[in-house]
């Protein structure tokens, strides 16, 4: 199929929010506000390049942003607790807590999303001694197993029933296996040689296999089968006529049906299709070097700034039938690829689904987890336009933005995406916050709301650590963020406390300071209420009812003597 061209809108006119940290008009600066505060986010990569110069584009490296700490299953709250060597266990509605023994100084506590199925459990990454603890949230015996030493990485498949933990050579502390990891489920714990450092787990959508990722290719466990110590030998992820690409050089993305495996690299103008079951790889030309590509449900949107297109493919079927178009259009061969006949090479029909953007130069994408939204960006700071692709609707809108971006998270149903923006360097004192220069030297984030087809820029002193957006079936939709802790050696102030809501109809805001330094954040589901653990000796959480702010909080649970 030939590039479609959807129907482009431009964007009302861009409103700006400023914080007025709970007093004050909106002229007053937050607290601490006038000299260089905090850290400078700048985004790796791309900020030195010349758009206009014949070099292909860098990939782009946006800002992720990980909502770490508890584990959460209905309205429990799992958290570790290294002092006693257990998992302190949180009712987020009656604040009642009791505390489970795993083993020595647990790390990481995990737990499958949407509380996974029958016979999931809550799993424990001990690192005082090597083993992984299972929870069952159902109110059962705990299992304490070995794993492979020195581990400190766990990932948990969707159905809660299998862990897989091992060393990740990036991490600090002792040094571990670089190419073995454990399999840990209830029937026990193995241990798997692999590929050489292992760099990824991912799982298909029911949780029943795991893609081993290293620097020597993928590793295929089928987890149901996998009951004794064993080796899965790595697999390539390119076929023979592309050797010399490096497997630790390629971005791979794992269709929901877990067969699909889709790898790019940003040196290529290819895509690089596993088909896992059947073991058979192919490729298929995009015409461009991919710089960015997001997978959410069944649909990938590969990012092409040469060409300023968008490939969207559906998955598991789309690459497949894109190959077969190319093969009958002469583009492959007996020896592989064969390149467009130079009258052909300006507009050559390759078969894909592509959307002409209407900014040139964007090289990142992100997309709402049902698919039905996305937003496609560049991270360079002298580009601030970007496109919202509306996939139901078939439409696409241009924005910009008052800031550089850095980073985007988007909800669930595509209605609102987050937009991180930095500051730049320089001090703010003298300044207004309507003078550009302020805009250009604080923090900030965009609230984009694809219902109103606006954009409302809220500045704030410090950089953004952690975001949760809210939202409900009934009622506004908001946003929760907190903020980076103090650097080493740096003074501590106010806004470090603080945690930030704003109303994404109103877009109204209002702040409160937390008695000890946020660390992490994140949603309750099913009481919707937001979690907000903090830095304390003896353990500190505060719940937040999403929906009113009222606040409530538990101190102490690092030491709650009632061990199970």
């Amino acid at each position: 199929m030939s590039a479609r061209m959807y129907r482009v809108w431009k964007l009302p006119l861009l409103l700006v929010l400023l914080l007025t940290w709970g007093c004050g008009d909106a002229g007053t600066s937050p607290p601490g506000a006038g000299d260089d505060g905090g850290t400078t986010l700048e985004p790796p990569g791309d900020g030195d390049q010349d758009p206009s110069g014949p070099e292909a584009p860098e990939p782009e490296v946006p800002e992720t942003f990980e909502f770490s700490s508890p584990a959460i299953v209905g309205d429990q709250v799992y958290v570790a607790n290294r002092t006693l060597d257990a998992v302190a266990i949180i009712d987020s509605q009656s604040l009642a807590v009791r505390a489970v023994p795993v083993g020595r100084e647990p790390s990481q506590v995990v737990a499958p999303p949407d509380d996974g199925g029958a016979g999931a459990r809550v799993m424990v990454l001990n690192q005082g001694d090597s083993t992984l603890s299972l929870l069952d949230p159902q109110g059962g015996p705990s299992l304490h197993l070995p794993i492979v030493p020195n581990a400190n990485r766990l990932a948990i498949s969707a159905s809660g029933r299998y862990g897989v933990a091992w060393y990740d050579s990036e991490e600090d502390g002792p040094i571990g296996d670089l190419s073995a990891l454990s399999v840990v489920s209830t029937r026990g714990s193995f241990d798997v040689a692999v590929g050489f450092r292992v760099r990824e787990v991912l799982f298909d959508g029911p949780g029943e296999r795991a893609v081993v990722v290293s620097d020597d290719g993928v590793s295929v466990l089928e987890l149901e089968a996998i009951d004794a110590d064993r080796f899965v030998a790595p697999r390539l992820l390119t076929p023979d006529e592309f050797a010399q690409v490096e497997p630790e050089e390629l971005r791979l993305h794992l269709a929901p049906d877990g067969d699909t495996l889709v790898a790019w690299s940003p040196l290529h103008p290819f895509l690089f299709v596993s088909e896992l079951e059947a073991d058979r790889r192919y490729a298929i030309y995009l015409g461009a070097v991919p710089t960015g590509a997001a997978l959410s449900a069944d649909r990938l949107v590969v990012a092409l700034p040469e060409v300023d297109q968008l490939v969207v493919l559906s998955l598991p079927d789309g690459p497949d039938e894109v190959r077969l178009a190319q093969e009958a259009l002469g583009l492959w061969g007996e020896e592989g690829f064969v390149p467009p006949l130079p009258e052909d090479a300006a507009e050559p029909d390759l078969g894909l689904e592509s959307l002409l953007l209407p900014v040139g130069g964007l090289g990142s994408v992100v997309l709402s987890e049902d698919a039905s939204a996305g937003l496609v960006f560049t991270t360079r700071p002298e580009v601030r336009d970007a496109v919202v692709v509306d996939f139901l609707a078939e439409e696409l809108r241009e924005v910009r933005f008052e800031k550089e971006v850095i980073g985007v998270f988007p909800d669930v149903d595509g209605s609102t995406f987050l937009v991180v923006h930095p500051r730049r360097p320089g001090s703010r004192q003298g300044l207004t916050p309507s003078d550009p220069e302020f805009i250009e030297r604080s923090h900030g984030f965009s609230v984009l709301a694809m219902a109103s087809a606006q954009t409302r820029l809220v500045l704030t002193e410090l950089a953004i650590a952690r975001a949760v957006l809210f939202a409900p079936s009934i009622g506004p939709s908001s946003v929760y963020l907190s903020f980076e802790p103090p650097a080493p050696g740096e003074a501590e102030r106010a806004a470090h406390r603080e945690v930030v809501r704003v109303n994404l109809t109103s877009f109204s805001n209002d702040v409160f300071s937390l008695a000890s330094l946020p660390q992490g954040m994140g949603l309750i589901p099913q009481t919707g209420r937001i979690y907000i653990d903090q830095s304390h000796p003896r353990g500190r959480i505060t719940f937040v009812m999403a929906s009113t702010g009222e606040r409530e909080t538990v101190t102490g649970f690092q030491l709650n003597a009632g061990i199970e």
